[in-house]
C-alpha cells in the first residue's frame, strides 16, 4: 500500500497471524533506527553464517513478518506498531538466489540487533 501527499509514510506492511507477510521494500540501513539496525545485523548474520563472511556478495535479502503488528516505511525507517498490547510477531530474513532461498532464520530485535533464532 502506498500513501501518498500529506502523509509521510510511504509503505506499509500488515502482519498476519500464521501467515509470513513479505516486507517491501527492502528496508534500508539506517543506522540511527534501531528497528533498520537490527535489520541490517539480521542479514549480515545469516549472510555470514551461509557464506562464512559478513561483507561477503549478498545476493538478494528479503525480509518478512508474521503476527500483529503493522511495519512502516518512511524516510526515518522502519515502525513497528503492535495491534494491541498481547500481539505477538516474529521476524524472518531471507538470502535468495534467483526465486529460491538459499537461507533464512528467524530473528528478533534489541537494542543490540539481531538475535537469529531458528533456521527454516
Amino acid at each position: 500500500m502506498t500513501i501518498n501527499h500529506t502523509n509521510p509514510t510511504q509503505h506499509i506492511t500488515v502482519g498476519k497471524k500464521d501467515v509470513w507477510e513479505p516486507i517491501l521494500p527492502c528496508p534500508p540501513n539506517i543506522q540511527s533506527n534501531i528497528w533498520n539496525s537490527a535489520f541490517e545485523d539480521a542479514a549480515g548474520k545469516l549472510i555470514e553464517k551461509q557464506m562464512g563472511n559478513a561483507n561477503a556478495e549478498r545476493g538478494k535479502i528479503e525480509f518478512a513478518v508474521e503476527g500483529e503488528v503493522t511495519i512502516s516505511q518512511d524516510i526515518a525507517g522502519l515502525h513497528v506498531i503492535p495491534h494491541d498490547a498481547k500481539a505477538t510477531y516474529q521476524f524472518k530474513v531471507m538470502l535468495k538466489e534467483d526465486s529460491s532461498v538459499k537461507a533464512q532464520a528467524v530473528f528478533t530485535c534489541s537494542t543490540g540487533g539481531a538475535t537469529l533464532s531458528s533456521e527454516g
